[in-house]
């Protein structure tokens, strides 16, 4: 009997650090957060609802700086010097650091979630997907399947496009494609992550 609370923790740890590490499932948790019926289930006044938007400021900062940044790296690959690339280095470190602690967020603030949900042997008994499923279905959402299905072939596709046309098809200097071909990826990324698209996905 003892031993169910320990294996229960056990279990968080293991999620939160997939949530902490895997940008897709961290994108997902976000997602289900972000869902304004889970929101009214904590109470707007909840403390759970202000980390909740402190949260949103932080990925709104976070995704808006990222845009800002790869139209400037666009710029810079058609117009610039390859010395001003050492101006994004110090910008690269920080979306890092700031990517790491915004998936601990997602990662406290779904834990909130899964507690209230799930308690020994059902979370136990239960995989992520079955997790994810069970979440798609209660709140209308689109599943962890999906999302991660997407994903990962948007940015395969992107990947592959931009080799194609910049790598051959386009009469660049080598360090121009590359860089742009690393640019793009890097984009891609960065879109799976607006919700907006994944809202089609229902």
């Amino acid at each position: 009997m003892h031993l169910q609370p320990f294996k229960l923790n056990t279990s968080l740890e293991a999620l939160t650090s997939t949530i902490e590490t895997d940008n897709e499932i961290a994108n997902w948790f976000y997602y289900l957060l972000s869902e304004s019926s889970l929101e009214n289930e904590f109470g707007k006044g909840s403390q759970f609802s202000a980390e909740l938007a402190h949260l949103r400021q932080k990925v709104l900062l976070q995704n808006s700086a990222k845009i800002t940044v790869i139209l400037f790296l666009i710029i810079v690959i058609f117009w610039g010097r390859i010395e001003h690339f050492l101006a994004f280095i110090p910008m690269a470190v920080l979306f890092i650091i700031n990517d790491k602690n915004i998936k601990k967020d997602i990662a406290k603030l779904s834990q909130s979630v899964l507690l209230r949900d799930f308690i020994d042997n059902d979370f136990q008994d239960k995989s992520l997907y079955q997790i994810g499923e069970n979440y798609s279905k209660k709140y209308s959402i689109a599943s962890l399947v999906k999302i991660q299905f997407f994903s990962v072939n948007f940015v395969r596709i992107v990947f592959v496009s931009s080799v194609i046309v910049f790598a051959f098809a386009v009469p660049l200097k080598i360090l121009q494609s590359y860089t742009l071909i690393a640019t793009l990826f890097y984009a891609a990324q960065v879109i799976t992550g607006f919700h907006f698209i994944f809202n089609r996905m229902k």
